[in-house]
């Protein structure tokens, strides 16, 4: 993507931007993420169908940062929605093969809600569980994991647990999960 400043003044920036065969859905893309950029006042894309988008700032800073990011190589980000997606894959495939929880597969989040249901109403590690709430609670306590009770959106019997964190760390909290869950 070639940008270039046509013009500055009284603090306003007038940049073009030249996207060679960008598709519609491009356009979209690109016009949606610069309206979205702070300090960008107006955005104007001339033609869908050609090569131009000019947008307007009273902020040279801001526009030339997100002209930066996004014209530079998306590698990085390919690269780390790679890795959430084999996070999401295995943490998916363990959750099913524990007894008492189950979970679907995400399509578009960095979590995973797990179905609890199974286990309301019974005691684990001498700790009755009575909602998602107490199971939360619990595995914090004995289990020294971290998990967002499903009551907080309205989902009881369900616990929320991100993945977005580093494959070890998944491991070892769905390893004290397992060793939580395990009879005594």
């Amino acid at each position: 993507m070639k940008c270039t400043i046509l013009h500055e003044s009284a603090g306003r920036l007038r940049v073009h931007m030249q996207c060679a065969r960008m598709t519609l859905h491009q356009a979209d893309v690109l016009e949606y993420y610069l309206r979205n950029v702070p300090g960008v006042t107006e955005v104007k894309v001339y033609d869908r169908t050609q090569d131009a988008v000019v947008l307007y700032s009273a902020q040279r800073g801001a526009v030339i940062a997100a002209l930066a990011a996004f014209s530079a190589s998306q590698e990085p980000s390919l690269e780390m929605k790679k890795a959430f997606d084999e996070r999401r894959k295995y943490f998916y495939e363990r959750v099913q093969n524990i007894p008492g929880v189950s979970c679907l597969l995400p399509e578009g989040a960095f979590y995973i809600f797990m179905n609890i249901k199974e286990l309301i109403g019974k005691t684990i590690k001498g700790v009755k569980i009575n909602n998602s709430n107490d199971f939360a609670s619990a595995l914090l306590e004995k289990g020294l994991v971290a998990v967002v009770p499903g009551s907080a959106f309205g989902a009881d019997g369900y616990v929320r647990w991100s993945y977005a964190t580093s494959m070890e760390n998944i491991k070892e909290g769905l390893d004290r999960l397992e060793r939580f869950l395990a009879d005594d």
